[in-house]
């Protein structure tokens, strides 16, 4: 406990004092040194009680005696080191060194709530271990030289504390949020299959100019086309009905009055079956028609791989088969906002004057052009993505940003892939 080297006959005193145990005392030659050893021996009896061992080890952690390790031995060791170079040799001394190194590394870096409270109020606990030092004036002025270093480096951490609060105040770090998007022009036109059919021609493909009624697409319906020939079949059996009961009518052919009726009133239900089944043709021819898809408007073809998609392929009635755009027209970007960020784009849109937040994009084919767009519009609600692994990120919320100046665009391609922010 003074720094000097440690005998047995020292450690044995560690609880008691030496006549409780029965041991003769040291040898004291004056009355000066003995009342000093018998002060140091209560000082050690009084330390070693607080930790209930019989035997402690002092062990220095630095080279200045600003940190110390304790081994404490339940039970007196019947060896017990003499001197620090032997200390090295024991291996629970090297054991005692590196879990005291821990502790002292770990309470240097106890959490940020424990350095604010350091930095803010000046508090440090230095452990019991320094309380025991203080008491018993162990090295003292090696404490008080690691009270002077704390110090400084308490102001100089309030210091640059400070600083980093008058930077935030000043400086504050706007929240960007960062999501993928998909580049489409504002108004296409949009194709889909009129009836359940079989495409057999494909016209045009993605990338071509097209004008108004420029054929891109030619299906074919089989139960259309036989419902247009029975209908056909059955109308020309129908006319001829009537053509045969309307030349018996007029010849006469002497016919009593019952028989005229029956006749008349046969014509008029031939009739009212004539009319039928010519609307019922018209409506198939019509719809047969519709099988032919053609240009609507001027633009370019937007869908991809037209032909290999579609061709020789069956289609639903309803199916979209392709769409075309005027690549002159507004663009718009569809982004796809994070569920756990859409609050932060959503309060910009209702604090923005015009209604509208800034987004900066780039195109996946072009990443080192930056361009400019205005998110305007949030759906009500959430879309989660078919089965991602990652149920966080497949919640997102659209959001549509209008472009002011297509021309700026390096690529024109309808579903182009952006990355947004």
């Amino acid at each position: 406990a003074t720094g000097k080297p440690v005998a047995s006959s020292v450690d044995e005193r560690l609880t008691e004092s030496s006549k409780a145990h029965g041991v003769d005392t040291p040898t004291v030659h004056s009355p000066t040194s003995r009342e000093h050893a018998l002060q140091e021996q209560a000082a050690v009896d009084a330390f070693c009680h607080g930790l209930a061992c019989r035997q402690a080890v002092v062990l220095p952690l630095d080279g200045y005696g600003g940190q110390w390790a304790i081994l404490a031995y339940a039970e007196e060791s019947s060896e017990p080191p003499l001197d620090i170079a032997a200390f090295d040799g024991n291996q629970s001394l090297r054991l005692a060194r590196s879990i005291g190194g821990l502790m002292v590394n770990h309470h240097a870096t106890a959490g940020v709530v424990g350095w604010l409270a350091t930095v803010v109020l000046g508090r440090r606990s230095s452990g019991s271990l320094t309380k025991f030092a203080a008491r018993y004036g162990i090295d003292q002025r090696a404490q008080k030289a690691q009270e002077s270093r704390r110090l400084a480096m308490l102001w100089l951490m309030r210091l640059a504390l400070a600083g980093l609060l008058v930077a935030i105040a000043c400086f504050p770090v706007s929240q960007q949020v960062t999501a993928t998007a998909i580049l489409q022009p504002r108004n296409k036109q949009m194709y889909y299959a009129p009836a359940a059919a079989i495409v057999t021609q494909v016209m045009a493909d993605e990338g071509e100019v097209v004008q108004v009624g420029t054929p891109l697409m030619r299906l074919t319906s089989h139960e259309l086309t036989t419902q247009v020939e029975s209908l056909q079949i059955e109308l020309e059996k129908t006319q001829g009905d009537m053509e045969e009961k309307t030349s018996r009518l007029n010849r006469g052919d002497n016919l009593s009055p019952l028989q005229r009726d029956q006749l008349e009133f046969n014509l008029r239900e031939l009739d009212t079956t004539l009319h039928s089944l010519q609307l019922q043709l018209s409506d198939a021819q019509q719809r047969e028609q519709e099988l032919s898809i053609s240009a609507r408007a001027d633009g370019t073809i937007a869908t991809w791989d037209l032909k290999n998609r579609l061709l020789n392929h069956p289609v639903q009635a309803g199916q979209l088969l392709a769409s075309t755009f005027d690549p002159d027209d507004q663009w718009s970007l569809l982004l796809s906002i994070p569920d756990h960020r859409a609050g932060l784009v959503s309060d910009a849109l209702e604090n923005s004057a015009q209604g509208a937040v800034k987004v900066h994009f780039s195109l996946a084919s072009h990443p080192d052009q930056v361009l400019q767009a205005f998110a305007v519009n949030m759906a009500p609600q959430v879309t989660v993505h078919g089965s991602a692994p990652n149920a966080s990120t497949a919640r997102v919320v659209k959001t549509e940003a209008l472009m002011q100046d297509a021309t700026v665009l390096p690529l024109k391609k309808d579903g182009a892939i952006a990355r947004a922010s």
